[in-house]
Parts: C-alpha cells; sequence; structure tokens
C-alpha cells in the first residue's frame, strides 16, 4: 500500500483500492470447495499479500503453495487479474504460477 501511495497518492488510494472479494474454489489437496476472501481489489485486479512462510513455508510445503495457486486460479477464472505480492515483490500471475 505504501508503494501504491508513493506512486498515486493518498487520494487515489482511497478512491480506488477497496477490500477484495469473496470467492470459492475447489482446494486440489482435499478436492473439496473452500471460500477463498482476497486481500484488496483495485479496478479488476485482485492483490494477494504473502509472505514466503504464508505461500509455501519457505519452500517445504507444497500443498499450502498448491492451495494458494489454486485460489488465484479461480480469480483469473472468474474475470479478474491478479497481483502476488510476495516479499514485498509484485508478481504477476504468469510468474508465480510455473
Amino acid at each position: 500500500m505504501k508503494e501504491l501511495e508513493a506512486e498515486y497518492g493518498l487520494d487515489w488510494v482511497k478512491l480506488n483500492v477497496n477490500r477484495g472479494p469473496s470467492l470459492k474454489y475447489v482446494n486440489p489437496v482435499d478436492s473439496m470447495e473452500h471460500l477463498y476472501i482476497s486481500d484488496f481489489i483495485i479496478g479488476d485486479t485482485i492483490y494477494e499479500i504473502k509472505s514466503s512462510w504464508t505461500w509455501n513455508k519457505h519452500g517445504k510445503d507444497i500443498e499450502l503453495e498448491q492451495k494458494n495457486k489454486a485460489k488465484l486460479t479461480e480469480c483469473i477464472n472468474q474475470g479478474y487479474n491478479v497481483i502476488l505480492v510476495l516479499n514485498q515483490q509484485r508478481l504477476k500471475y504468469e510468474e508465480f504460477m510455473d
């Protein structure tokens, strides 16, 4: 948020940043439907904020990473753009889906 404020100004952030939507997705680990509550949205772009710990426990939890990717893939499937802010670095969908 600090980067957005520095880039566009506080008034722009207040007018354009909103609470993100809630979406149902299928968790690939247990094949069950779950509710994903996104962090925030600007226009049609959902922003998800994660540390490497909450993304995949520093590379040690592939199931957690699969679950996180499934959430963001569902956002794409529903017509949103996605930006993952991983350890304060902005990544587009194609950059973190490898």
